[in-house]
């Protein structure tokens, strides 16, 4: 039952960095264009 939850937010945590990593490359892309 820990190590489930443990999993859960461990996804969320990886999934939420994803996204944050994401968002940098599309904005310093974007810079990069204008």
């Amino acid at each position: 039952m820990r190590s489930g939850a443990t999993s859960v937010l461990e996804s969320r945590i990886t999934g939420s960095a994803e996204n944050a990593t994401k968002r940098v490359a599309v904005t310093v892309s974007y810079g990069a264009r204008a």
